[in-house]
């Protein structure tokens, strides 16, 4: 059941992203939820289940996206995957190693985006390069808490 509800929550951060985020755009970059959901998924659920809603997450992305298909789901179950191994070393269970997490997580998912992007022969300008990279980076992380609070509420009801 908790893992239907989390479906529902992505399903619904991922209309969020498409619609409504578009009113709060910083220079030109929204934050991308369906990644904070990937990264809080890989965190409070299992294995098996954090990466089929990232396999979910990752494709209901990609549908909605302009890059290249797969882009993202390759690299959500990635993401998904090495939390998860790196969950069972280290206790992620305070709030500012988890804002730290989704900001290393998105800075790493922006920068191998760019690159596999221009691998593909798409060239982007290095300013447009780094600002998707750096302010789309911060601005993810702050959405952060957001995110956390509506799984709490809708998932965790304690």
């Amino acid at each position: 059941m908790k893992n239907w509800l989390f479906f529902l929550v992505i399903l619904f951060l991922g209309v969020l992203e498409l619609t409504c985020l578009d009113y709060f755009k910083i220079f030109n970059i929204k934050p991308d939820l369906l990644l904070v959901s990937v990264v809080l998924a890989s965190l409070l659920l299992e294995a098996q289940p954090a990466i089929a809603l990232s396999l979910s997450a990752g494709l209901i992305k990609d549908c909605f996206s302009s890059n290249l298909f797969g882009i993202n789901t390759v690299l959500f179950v990635l993401w998904s995957f090495l939390i998860l191994k790196l969950n069972r070393k280290i206790s992620l269970e305070n709030n500012f190693l988890r804002l730290g997490l989704v900001f290393a997580v998105a800075l790493l998912h922006n920068t191998a985006s760019g690159i596999i992007l221009l691998y593909l022969g798409r060239a982007i300008p290095v300013g447009i390069f780094l600002r998707m990279v750096l302010i789309g980076s911060i601005y993810t992380a702050l959405t952060m808490p957001l995110v956390f609070g509506i799984i709490k509420r809708v998932i965790f009801k304690n």
